[in-house]
């Protein structure tokens, strides 16, 4: 009658108990790379998009739809992805004053066609369209367009001091070389 494991016996469990780790490890560090959208890491996630559908991407929301969609250089639909978020877009202007965004109709195929609420570019690997929006929490959001900072502000005019303060109007700052 036999009362102990072999070597072998325990060589094996540990092996499959290995596996099962790494297959849990594995999955939690992939799920981790697969960052869900968002307008306050917009940059991030194109970026990471970036990596598999190319460099030149484009973010186009409808808001009626609660939907957005993904574009790559050659404006075909990549991915699209649910969006309820509801804001509103905004131009600074060179005299210093923010006006809302309204974006012609567009078709992305022959069955998408509507307003956009939101259109945003990754230009290059370091350059996007400048982003000021105004969400259903009372919220104005800043997204730079050469880093990666993201800030809130509580009113229109505490973010036009920061961007006058940190000269990123766009008639002082100009685009910036790679």
């Amino acid at each position: 009658m036999r009362k102990a494991f072999t070597l072998i016996e325990l060589l094996i469990v540990v092996l499959l108990i290995s596996i099962v780790y790494g297959i849990y490890f594995y999955t939690i560090a992939k799920n981790a790379n697969v960052k869900k959208f968002s307008l306050f890491n917009v940059k991030e996630y194109m970026n990471l998009k970036a990596k598999v559908h190319g460099e030149r991407l484009t973010i186009i929301c409808h808001n009626d739809k609660e939907i957005c969609y993904l574009l790559n250089a050659k404006k075909e639909i990549v991915e699209d992805f649910e969006f309820k978020e509801k804001i509103k877009t905004f131009l600074i202007k060179e005299d210093e004053i923010l006006e809302p965004t309204r974006y012609q109709n567009i078709e992305l195929t022959e069955e998408i066609y509507f307003e956009p609420t939101l259109i945003y570019k990754r230009l290059s690997p370091r350059l996007f369209e400048t982003l000021i929006y105004y969400t259903s929490e009372n919220t104005w959001v800043y997204v730079s367009p050469f880093f990666d900072d993201t800030k809130e502000f509580i009113n229109k005019e505490e973010i036009i001091s920061y961007i006058k303060k940190r000269e990123y109007l766009p008639m002082y700052s100009g685009l910036a070389e790679e």
